[in-house]
């Protein structure tokens, strides 16, 4: 039976009507190449367009940057398998080459089959993997820029600035497969200014990166990489504003990054408070504990107040999904700042936990000064 906390149940149908709707946008208006995205945070459900002469066939991807292959839990990669997804191993043996990703083929024939797909996308997301219900998912739909194929579609409900957007970028010579627009999609009032993002380009430094365009003068403004890199959260939204010469990416209610019109970034002073927020949102320890051990660095001496907040950043890291190995690191740093400041039972106790969980975490030394072996 399974374990699963039917969190899922509890998302607003308007979510899901949402997600029907670009659904259907795919399969009715889609190709080969092109993608849905449905993303929250570092996770995401991705569907592929329909290869001509399948129009009825969906692939679909569970793809987390943190989490697949290598550290999706035992319980998580059953439940995935039991809503009918092939594992990286079993999609090679079956088709010869594979993915990196869960997948599988949902037949979208059926007119109550996309509710089936909506019902299973959201478990995915809140019942396998068990996010917040607070967070809501954000959704891309990404246009293969191939010519000719860009202004068709444009023609069925794009606004004409995302055509005049392609046309810049490769006027200005970005040659990419992939030019993504989604609801985040930004052009100024007055039509002149436009913001996108791009990825699979020929030139590796023209991938992941976000662009400012002057569609006025078919030129690039600016050209960054954020300082959240895109591979680890895509904006839920861009705002330009014009008469500060800004351009807003907002992750969502708390995450609101400000750019120049050259590039640079603004809010440096809130960089160090925000990296913690990510890391705090986050299911997984990981970047709580790089937090942690950047910040160890900078402190010295006995002053347990000195060392409060890196050990209430590894007691939060602990709390969230980690390896063994990364576990029995966090309690030997745990127990190595204990030692630090005197409080020899502690260090013990942490120092134990960091063996048990890894005997070559490399702590005995220390134990035997402690008296523990």
């Amino acid at each position: 039976m399974s374990r699963l906390c039917r969190k899922s149940q509890m998302i607003s149908q308007s979510i899901g009507n949402r997600l029907i709707e670009y659904l259907r946008q795919l399969i009715k208006e889609g190709a080969d190449g092109d993608i849905l995205i449905v993303s929250i945070g570092n996770h995401y459900v991705q569907f592929l367009g329909p290869i001509a002469g399948e129009a009825a066939s969906l692939y679909c991807e569970v793809v987390s940057n943190e989490s697949i292959p290598g550290l999706v839990s035992e319980f998580q990669a059953s439940e995935l398998r039991r809503l009918g997804f092939e594992d990286p191993a079993q999609d090679a043996m079956r088709t010869g080459y594979g993915t990196p990703n869960f997948s599988r083929e949902f037949d979208a024939s059926d007119p109550d089959a996309l509710s089936e797909i909506v019902r299973k996308t959201l478990a995915i997301f809140y019942d396998i993997f068990g996010l917040n219900i607070d967070l809501q998912p954000e959704f891309s739909l990404e246009l293969k820029d191939l010519e000719g194929e860009f202004e068709r579609r444009a023609t069925k409900g794009w606004p004409s600035a995302l055509t005049e957007t392609v046309k810049t970028l490769r006027d200005s010579g970005v040659v990419c497969q992939t030019v993504l627009f989604s609801e985040s999609h930004a052009v100024s009032q007055d039509g002149r200014l436009a913001v996108c993002s791009t990825y699979g380009c020929i030139h590796p430094e023209d991938s992941f990166v976000i662009w400012l365009l002057d569609l006025s003068r078919k030129t690039v403004l600016a050209k960054f990489e954020p300082i959240i890199g895109l591979r680890q959260k895509w904006p839920r939204e861009y705002m330009i504003d014009f008469e500060k010469q800004v351009v807003h990416l907002i992750y969502d209610d708390v995450l609101n990054h400000r750019y120049s019109f050259d590039g640079r970034f603004l809010d440096t002073e809130r960089w160090e408070a925000d990296r913690l927020y990510l890391a705090n949102i986050s299911p997984y320890g990981y970047r709580l504990l790089d937090i942690a051990l950047e910040r160890l660095k900078r402190v010295s001496g006995s002053r347990r107040e000195s060392y409060s907040e890196i050990v209430s950043i590894l007691d939060a890291s602990l709390q969230k999904s980690l390896s063994a190995n990364t576990q029995s690191r966090v309690h030997r740093t745990l127990g190595e700042i204990y030692y630090r400041c005197g409080d020899n039972t502690k260090a013990l106790r942490h120092l134990q936990m960091a063996l048990d969980l890894n005997p070559s975490v490399g702590v005995k030394r220390l134990m035997g000064r402690l008296g523990g072996i």
